[in-house]
């Protein structure tokens, strides 16, 4: 019985690992996006998609971080794949980099 709430326990710890390292790695991205440093935050944004294909919110900011990157074409898929996470339920945490 120990043993199997050991295992879930790490587990447990190893998914809430992951998570916190997606999302600071967005909150990087977000600074960047801040200072206008598109491209530079374009390469957070894709460490966390990567990391978490599950962020919604990490493939937005990448589209548009590639996008006012002048990027048009490499943004529409992380763009496309947040539309479809979006019907899908998977809605993201926390707030995006562009509002209206």
């Amino acid at each position: 019985m120990g043993k199997i709430v050991l295992i879930i326990t790490c587990l447990s710890a190893a998914l809430f690992a992951k998570a916190q390292d997606d999302q600071s790695l967005v909150a990087k991205g977000n600074e960047l996006y801040k200072k206008q440093q598109f491209d530079k935050a374009a390469e957070e944004y894709q460490k966390a998609a990567d990391l978490n294909t599950k962020n919604a919110k990490a493939q937005y900011n990448l589209g548009d971080a590639l996008y006012k990157s002048k990027k048009v074409e490499a943004a529409e898929n992380p763009l496309q794949t947040h539309q479809k996470m979006l019907k899908m339920g998977q809605r993201s945490r926390g707030h995006y980099t562009m509002k209206g």
